[in-house]
């Protein structure tokens, strides 16, 4: 986790600093594409954080540390390889929209019964107290 936010957050902060101040170096093409593969591999490395620990424990560290879990609506265990994958794919789709978490939220919270984001309606998935 901490090498995403590193990563994505480092490449971000590259391309403002660039962006805002105006900083034209020698090689442009060498520090945008170092900017962006940065920002690609935060991006890589959140994928198969969320994907590998909620397929293999139905958790990730954020989710151990507040006591919930994803579980499969149908079995109510870990949800299966296929299931994490799409989950966290719509996820990071999600989070590349603008207000996106916004308005994920903003559907978890029509159902109050269930309350189930794109990712976990997507992926047939529950958040649960562990």
């Amino acid at each position: 986790m901490v090498l995403w936010v590193v990563c994505y957050f480092g490449g971000i902060l590259g391309f403002v600093f660039i962006t805002l101040r105006g900083w034209v170096p020698d090689n442009q093409a060498t520090v945008i594409t170092g900017i962006l593969v940065s920002m690609s591999l935060g991006f890589v490395v959140m994928f198969l954080h969320h994907w590998l620990f909620t397929a293999r424990w139905g958790r990730t560290a954020g989710k151990f540390l507040t006591g919930i879990r994803v579980v499969d609506v149908a079995t109510g265990r870990p949800p299966t390889v296929w299931n994490a994958a799409k989950r966290t794919l719509v996820r990071l789709a999600v989070q590349l929209v603008p207000f996106g978490q916004v308005a994920n939220a903003l559907i978890a919270l029509q159902d109050p019964r269930s309350i189930r984001t794109w990712h976990d309606k997507a992926a047939g998935t529950w958040v649960i107290r562990a």
